[in-house]
């Protein structure tokens, strides 16, 4: 049998800024991207929490033009997780997303 695990993204509250100018979104099973639109302000912090809110990364990012950077979050137990994306004046956007594994069902074909 092979297994995937498969994650849902949800997103959540936005601080003080425009909603399209950061952005977290699953690109694969198990992968999500957090994308930039315009110049960071300084040095931005992305932090990858459980659903106990014990820190499973902190990334500090110092970038001076618009970015995407992609997690692979395949290493993870199941479970729910948090994405904070963050800069000095505070949280610019989340999202929750869960991970679960899912086994794939078998396929018979006739020969």
């Amino acid at each position: 049998m092979t297994m995937l695990f498969v994650a849902g993204i949800a997103t959540g509250a936005f601080a003080y800024t425009d909603e399209k100018s950061v952005e977290i979104r699953q690109t694969e099973p198990t992968k999500v991207t957090v994308a930039v639109a315009s110049a960071p302000q300084g040095t931005l912090t992305v932090k990858i929490t459980d659903s106990e809110d014990r820190l499973i990364l902190r990334d500090r990012i110092t970038k001076t033009e618009a970015f995407a950077k992609r997690y692979d979050l395949n290493a993870l137990p199941e479970g729910e997780y948090s994405i904070e994306v963050s800069d000095a004046n505070g949280t610019l956007r989340t999202a929750t997303f869960t991970t679960a594994e899912q086994i794939k069902p078998a396929v018979f074909s006739r020969v």
